[in-house]
């Protein structure tokens, strides 16, 4: 009842305030307001019907550029930090630490397998391997690999300097390194790191989500043709979106989409090692009954 209002008075208005909200100086303030948006949340109906005309009626209608200067800001201006604590704060440094954590019904290893496999990978291997993380937060998820294989090297990039300074404070390792770079810019960041022919994991957990599908098609494009090379990539998705087999993204909510990245791997030559749907959420849950998580991999691309 309460939703079927709320609908009916955001139809009734959406258009006159589209017009007061971005066609007039009122624009400059609401988009400093939006920046905040995960840290402040949504507090009152004020704040879900200001985030929902902001990012349906403003934000899907503007070009790619101004797009991810808006993305980009919304971890600038102290949010970059807020972030990374937040995550920070999870204090996980072993898969015996995820095994008691729940995610919906199941555990966290259950939910994202991509931990063990890493490691599992890693156990195998008879050299050093660089492993890069593509949008790394807090860096917890490295630490955790790097407290099992200290000897290998770990690569820590992100869109954000407030993430890495923060990072910087946490992890004080030779070889645990800081790069401020974009996933599409993965060939840069081999070659910043002089990688060209060494092993290397490139990881995402939850953050090839905020790629437009331009920038996930020059991700995987370049990512297709770097020698000794494994990607693991772990993301959320609409399970909605899942029976869209031929479309390869569809808008999610906020800065962040749904991503076929099976056909992005196909069309690029990617050999899919591993293709996994995982529900961690039963399908009345109030936030996430349609969310589930796509775990793929590609192991020793070019080998």
């Amino acid at each position: 009842m309460i939703k079927s209002f709320f609908k009916l008075i955001y139809n009734l208005t959406k258009i006159p305030m589209t017009i007061i909200l971005f066609k007039t100086p009122i624009k400059k303030k609401l988009i400093n307001y939006m920046i905040n948006y995960r840290s402040r949340g949504i507090k009152n109906i004020f704040d879900k019907y200001i985030n929902k005309i902001f990012w349906e009626e403003f934000f899907l209608k503007l070009n790619e550029e101004e797009k991810n200067d808006i993305r980009d800001k919304t971890l600038s201006f102290g949010e970059g930090k807020i972030w990374a604590e937040g995550y920070f704060s999870k204090s996980f440094k072993s898969l015996k630490d995820l095994e008691k954590i729940k995610i919906g019904k199941i555990n966290y290893l259950e939910a994202e397998p991509i931990y063990e496999d890493i490691i599992s990978y890693l156990k195998e291997q008879n050299e050093k391997v660089s492993i890069i993380q593509i949008g790394s937060s807090s860096g917890r998820d490295l630490n955790l690999i790097r407290n099992y294989f200290p000897e290998h090297e770990y690569i820590s990039t992100d869109i954000n300097d407030e993430i890495l300074d923060f990072q910087k404070t946490k992890y004080k390792f030779n070889n645990f390194k800081f790069l401020k770079a974009y996933a599409q810019n993965i060939d840069k960041i081999c070659n910043h790191f002089n990688l060209e022919n060494k092993k290397k994991i490139i990881f995402s957990i939850g953050s090839a989500q905020y790629l437009s599908p331009n920038e996930l098609t020059k991700f995987i494009s370049k990512m297709s043709k770097l020698k000794k090379a494994s990607l693991f990539i772990l993301e959320p998705i609409q399970i909605s979106f899942l029976n869209k087999k031929k479309q390869h993204s569809l808008y999610r909510s906020n800065i962040s989409y749904n991503h076929n990245y099976e056909n992005y791997f196909s069309e690029n030559g990617l050999k899919i090692s591993l293709k996994k749907i995982i529900e961690p959420y039963d399908a009345s849950h109030r936030i996430h009954g349609d969310t589930a998580h796509y775990y793929i991999k590609c192991i020793d691309n070019n080998e």
